[in-house]
């Protein structure tokens, strides 16, 4: 798998592995990529232009902040974007990953189904979709350009923050869980992930 990367990528399977890794190490939440062109021992230019070919290579997406909680396009922060593997089988490759990435298993297979599933048209750069970054450490996972999609913030275990975070920031979406289905009369549903990709697999 890291050969073949490497070939469609025109780089190393040392540096495909590594960047797979740290992909990783900060898939589900904002990566600057000025500290990933330090872990690559370069700048954040040259990080951009790894990234780029491994989009490219359909490996992996950005997944961009919407400004002000806006849905589609506008002004983004491309120095911060979440980083999202294209495929699952892909982090069999990250050989490397931390012991802190498996607390996120959920959160992070879920998030590359679930991108997929809302832009499956937008290859490889998914650009229609967003995410709401709250303050300095709270985000919403997924703002669809799509208003009627609502916004979605998958959460594995207990999702009591994820169920305040949706109301106050857009009075009503989906927390996307691995079991629980709770449909709120307050706006907030409770949808297991696989139920929710396979439903808006059907909608496109």
């Amino acid at each position: 798998m890291l050969q073949g990367a490497a070939h469609d990528t025109g780089l190393e399977p040392a540096e495909v592995r590594l960047m797979l890794a740290t992909v990783l190490e900060g898939t589900c939440s904002p990566t600057a990529l000025a500290r990933l062109g330090e872990v690559v021992g370069g700048s954040r230019e040259g990080a951009d232009a790894i990234l780029k070919r491994l989009e490219a290579a359909h490996l992996m997406w950005r997944l961009y902040n919407a400004e002000g909680s806006r849905r589609g396009p506008g002004r983004i922060d491309a120095a911060h974007p979440k980083l999202y593997l294209m495929d699952p089988l892909l982090m069999i490759a990250a050989v490397d990953r931390p012991p802190a990435w498996r607390d996120k298993m959920f959160e992070t297979v879920v998030g590359m189904h679930l991108g997929r599933a809302l832009s499956p048209q937008a290859v490889p750069f998914f650009e229609p979709l967003r995410f709401d970054l709250v303050g300095q450490d709270g985000e919403v996972d997924f703002l669809p350009a799509d208003p009627s999609i609502p916004a979605m913030e998958v959460k594995s275990g207990a999702p009591g923050d994820a169920h305040v975070l949706l109301c106050a920031r857009h009075g009503s979406g989906i927390v996307v869980t691995d079991s629980h289905f709770e449909l709120r009369e307050d706006g907030i549903w409770y949808v297991p992930a696989a139920y929710l990709v396979a439903m808006l697999a059907l909608r496109s």
